[in-house]
C-alpha cells in the first residue's frame, strides 16, 4: 500500500471515507491524501460547525418543486454556492432553463457529457462563473443496467457545460 501511495501523483484527486477515525486511518491518510480536509458529519458537528457546508432537504409536491427552487434562490434563502441533485438529465435541464428565466445562473453536470466537458463544468463552478450546479446520476447505473458505451448508445459528444452567465 505504501508503494501505491508514493507512486500516485499529487494531481490525483483522492477521497477517503470512513465512519470512524483511527490511528490506522491517519497513516493511510498520510500515504494517499495531499492537503487533506476532514468533514465531520455527525449531529454535534453540524450544530457546532461554522456553517460552511450544509445540507437541505424539503419534501414538496412534484408540481411545486420548481416554484420552491425559484423562491429559495431568488430570495437568497440558500447562501453561497449550491449543488443540486436531480434524478434525470431532462429534469436537470428543465430546472436550469426555469431558473434562467428569472436571472438565476446555473450549470448542468450530467453523465451524457464527455469527460472534458464535465471537467470544464466543474472548473467553471469552482471559478465562480455560476453559483448553482445541477447534477444528475447515470440512470442506467442507478438501476444496475449499465452497458459499455459503443453498443448503440449515444456518446454524448458535442455537449458542454450548460451554464448561464
Amino acid at each position: 500500500i505504501a508503494f501505491i501511495g508514493q507512486e500516485l501523483p499529487s494531481s490525483v484527486h483522492t477521497l477517503l471515507l470512513s465512519a470512524t477515525v483511527t490511528p490506522d486511518l491517519d497513516h493511510i491518510t498520510s500515504l494517499f491524501l495531499h492537503n487533506a480536509t476532514t468533514i465531520d458529519c455527525s449531529e454535534d458537528a453540524a450544530q457546532n460547525g461554522d456553517g460552511q457546508l450544509q445540507q437541505f432537504y424539503l419534501r414538496c409536491s412534484h408540481a411545486d418543486k420548481f416554484l420552491v427552487m425559484y423562491a429559495l434562490f431568488k430570495l437568497n434563502r440558500i447562501p453561497g454556492r449550491s449543488l443540486i441533485f436531480v434524478n434525470s438529465v431532462d429534469r436537470g435541464f428543465r430546472l436550469k432553463l426555469f431558473l434562467e428565466q428569472f436571472g438565476v445562473s446555473s450549470g448542468v453536470l450530467n453523465c451524457e457529457l464527455p469527460l472534458d466537458s464535465r471537467w470544464h463544468c466543474i472548473q467553471a463552478f469552482n471559478r465562480g462563473l455560476f453559483d448553482i450546479l445541477i447534477a444528475t446520476d447515470d440512470p442506467k447505473l442507478m438501476l444496475g443496467h449499465a452497458t459499455p458505451q459503443g453498443k448503440g448508445e449515444p456518446s454524448g459528444e458535442g455537449g458542454g457545460c450548460s451554464s448561464a452567465a
